[in-house]
């Protein structure tokens, strides 16, 4: 299978400075993914599409979306999305995001190191929007903060 690039757009820009998670900086685990990116495309790719999928759990137990703490990923997807909770731009984001993981997944498309990179980026700022997003909105507390 020959490898495509799959992503066009510029990249958003990295954060220099950020949150920490899990003591380590923020720009600091954004450099390590990218240099995984380099060498497990798809890997990276499956796998950063579960920050994306955590931060829609969270928004839909915090909006009363989910009645089920174990409901499946596609099932939160579906009520995250058909909600109109979340911005239009934001759902198109997270689309876009999903259809990507999925054509990798099923191997339909062969990502290159420089998709996969920009992809963690992407990955990185959509779940950035989402909690932003989350803050400004009721029942926002310590049971369901970023994590």
């Amino acid at each position: 299978m020959e490898a495509v690039e799959v992503s066009d757009r510029q990249s958003p820009p990295l954060a220099v400075e950020g949150p920490k998670k899990q003591g380590i900086p923020e720009d600091e685990r954004v450099v390590a993914k990218l240099l995984h990116a380099r060498s497990d495309p798809s890997g990276v790719i499956v796998k950063g599409w579960g920050s994306v999928d955590g931060e829609l759990f969270r928004f839909g137990h915090q909006m009363g979306l989910l009645d089920d703490p174990l409901t499946n990923t596609g099932k939160v997807y579906d009520a995250v999305m058909k909600s109109d909770i979340l911005p239009v731009g934001t759902k198109k984001l997270v689309m876009e995001l999903r259809d990507l993981r999925n054509q990798v997944a099923h191997a339909l498309v062969v990502p290159t190191s420089d998709s996969a990179q920009d992809y963690v980026l992407a990955v990185d700022r959509v779940v950035e929007l989402i909690h932003n997003y989350r803050k400004n909105l009721p029942n926002y507390g310590s049971t369901n903060r970023k994590a």
